[in-house]
């Protein structure tokens, strides 16, 4: 129980300034007369908010918990429940890709509403969200590509040829860059939220909140977390 006692705090944490972010959203933008489409507008914080801070911090801490599980046991990871915490790891990263894309959707809708261009201006000094959110935005994208090339890799329809050794070649900058995407869409969240200009305090504690979770997931990810050889080979046999 220790062992995961981390990672419990930090799920804890991801859920509690995803709380304060949906209610402070909720009471902002439903306070006021506003029109229909100010108050459609509530979803797109929330939909970022719960893909970004929520849904993936839930799918990078997945194949790690289950590491320590493992090593608090007392022996190598079992190749079964490495399987498992990877298809958590991939279908809760689906969902949250899913959520920030109906996010975008709102977004855009939104603006066009009010009259102007879809797409917001980008400029990391005019508009940092905007920019940091859809360079994430491309990340993720870059992200779901190379994990369907994973899938086509490991069963081994390519082994031995080229293709073959230019898809393990990619595939090990997999990890690195998620954890880039991953950092973008907090920042990208943090910013978004900062930028509401709400008197709400959950608002504001939902930003303070998601940046004691950026400290804990830095401390987290910058620990050594690396599967076995032996398990890898096994999570290799079974298609992952």
């Amino acid at each position: 129980a220790a062992a995961l006692a981390p990672f419990d705090r930090l799920r804890g944490t991801a859920i509690l300034a995803c709380t304060c972010l949906v209610g402070g959203s909720f009471s902002h933008y439903f306070s006021g007369d506003g029109t229909f489409w100010q108050k459609v507008f509530v979803l797109h914080p929330i939909f970022m908010g719960v893909g970004c801070v929520g849904l993936m911090t839930e799918g990078v801490l997945a194949p790690r918990r289950q590491r320590a599980q493992s090593a608090a046991r007392g022996f190598g990871g079992d190749a079964h429940e490495g399987l498992e915490a990877r298809r958590s790891h991939r279908n809760v990263n689906m969902l949250a890709s899913m959520l920030c894309l109906f996010g975008l959707m709102v977004a855009m809708r939104v603006r066009l509403a009010r009259g102007v261009p879809a797409i917001a201006p980008f400029g990391l000094v005019q508009n940092p969200h905007a920019t940091i959110g859809f360079a994430t935005l491309g990340g993720i994208a870059l992200q779901i590509l190379m994990g369907i090339v994973k899938g086509v890799s490991k069963a081994r329809i390519f082994n031995d040829t080229a293709v073959g050794r230019f898809f393990e070649a990619a595939l090990k900058w997999h990890g690195t860059i998620g954890k880039v995407v991953y950092a973008l869409a907090l920042l990208s969240a943090v910013i978004g939220v900062a930028h509401i200009h709400s008197a709400s305090l959950l608002i504001d504690l939902s930003v303070y909140i998601t940046v004691v979770l950026i400290f804990g997931m830095w401390a987290m990810l910058g620990s050594p977390g690396k599967t076995t050889a032996a398990e890898s080979s096994k999570l290799a046999e079974v298609g992952l």
